[in-house]
């Protein structure tokens, strides 16, 4: 069993109050908001506070139940599991927030569980901040202090903090499999209430168990799971530009506004800033960046983990190479031999290739392929779904062995969205045609305008329907 646990400085106020020692708490005081980086400053402070919470612990000063809260509600969260975990040790993960009073709080508790192995709790925690580039396997508490986690610095808190804390949880989750609804829980009883709201979200989106002692109860409460299903489709259309800002990248990799702009427009970043799923910051040198908010990241990271994308695109690609192929039929080419996801078998029978549209006008072909227009899988020699690879090794490759009697093939790509396609794209279709100018040049790429309309009343029409490349004099 494994728990993630916010952690809080209740170890203080509980044992020092029980100490009458206001001398303490006063030095205390200023600690808790006083940041992790500047811990040496204070080493004489922090050692003296460390002992006297130390004694306040030991079973002959303090005989109240548990010193803190995130002690007391993991021991009951053990209890709640003892039918699973019995003779199993529990591994709890301490993430600590960028405080010194926050990060004492986090070492107190995990001595207390090494000093009371009754309890078969290892905790794990390491006073550094949490670093990505220095994790490695087997070494998820490299650093469990997250940097900018500040509640009395609101920007930092928002800008920073929090999306360090999305990269840490999900580094661990990486790292050592945590996530896992079986065997992974959620304990939001310690901690800032501020974080409150952000790890119950991560329970909700991961389907985690997340439990909360209030204050002097002895009932654990486990926050119900909400029967909400997410709406992934602007993570899927707009995957090239949530790849671009992942929540992974640092500041100084991720893309400047104007930048973001051009490669996706700028309606493009006013409906995900609208949504709350990306943020602008800026850097040093006074460049606004674009990257990924708190809720942008982690839904970005489960859309990415449970393959929601290639569900529904294959989905909305198939709804829409049935709308183009309506129009095909009744409207541009009634007359003629027209085929939906033409395919091709190998000898061993399984498929060799296949065309989303074919188009037969007696020694004429047109190979058609439909494709979704934010993040048009255009580049790319490995895998099927791209262009590249459908023209130099898929069914724009072989179609021509297949009809060696048809005397003028073309081939056409329809990108469909809602929006023009960006610029970004525009010159990923320039630089294939530069790559491969004989394979080329019989293809044109059409923008097949969705218009904001309803799927299921969208009808393809002429006026829907615009050539992007190559225009005139390309």
């Amino acid at each position: 069993m494994k728990i993630i646990t916010s952690v809080g400085t209740s170890i203080f106020e509980n044992c020092l109050n029980c100490l009458n020692n206001n001398n303490i708490l006063g030095q205390l005081h200023s600690l808790k908001t006083e940041p992790f980086g500047n811990w040496k400053k204070h080493s004489n402070k922090i050692i003296c506070i460390k002992k006297k919470v130390t004694e306040a612990v030991s079973e002959e000063n303090y005989k109240r139940g548990y010193p803190s809260a995130e002690i007391k509600s993991l021991i009951k969260i053990k209890e709640q599991y003892e039918n699973k975990c019995k003779n199993k040790k529990i591994t709890v993960y301490l993430i600590a927030a960028d405080s010194i009073a926050a990060v004492m709080a986090a070492e107190l508790i995990k001595e207390y569980f090494e000093k009371k192995k009754e309890y078969n709790i290892q905790v794990k925690f390491k006073g550094n901040y949490f670093d990505e580039g220095n994790v490695v396997k087997g070494n998820v508490d490299k650093g469990n202090v997250v940097k900018g986690l500040i509640i009395n610095n609101k920007e930092r808190f928002e800008k920073e903090g929090l999306l360090n804390l999305l990269r840490c949880i999900l580094k661990a989750k990486e790292i050592d499999n945590l996530f896992d609804e079986k065997n992974t829980a959620l304990n939001i009883t310690g901690g800032y209430k501020a974080l409150v709201p952000y790890f119950t979200f991560i329970g909700q989106i991961y389907s985690l168990p997340t439990y909360y002692i209030y204050e002097d109860t002895e009932e654990l409460i486990k926050v119900p799971q909400l029967p909400l299903e997410y709406d992934y489709s602007l993570v899927h259309e707009n995957l090239f530009a949530f790849e671009d800002i992942n929540p992974h990248k640092k500041k100084e990799n991720l893309p400047d506004k104007d930048t973001f702009i051009m490669d996706y427009k700028e309606d493009t970043l006013n409906e995900l800033l609208e949504k709350g799923l990306v943020a602008l910051e800026r850097d040093e040198n006074d460049t606004i960046k674009v990257g990924s908010s708190f809720i942008g990241g982690l839904i970005y990271q489960k859309y990415v983990d449970e393959s929601h994308g290639e569900k529904l695109s294959n989905l909305k690609g198939t709804i829409m190479e049935l709308k183009l192929y309506k129009y095909f039929a009744s409207k541009k080419y009634p007359e003629v031999r027209i085929t939906h996801s033409y395919k091709v078998n190998r000898k061993d029978g399984n498929k060799d290739f296949e065309i989303d549209l074919l188009v037969e006008k007696g020694d004429e072909l047109i190979a058609a392929e439909v494709k979704p227009g934010k993040n048009p899988p255009i580049s790319g020699d490995k895998q099927k779904k791209h262009i590249e690879y459908t023209l130099t090794q898929g069914g724009f490759h072989k179609i021509p062995e297949k009809f060696p009697n048809a005397k003028n093939i073309k081939y056409e790509v329809y990108l469909y969205s809602n929006r023009e396609i960006a610029p970004k794209f525009i010159k990923q279709i320039k630089e294939l045609h530069e790559k491969y100018p004989e394979k080329t040049q019989n293809l044109k790429w059409y923008h097949l305008d969705l218009k904001d309309e309803n799927l299921d009343n969208y009808e393809v029409d002429e006026n829907k329907i615009k050539l992007i490349f190559p225009r005139e004099g390309e």
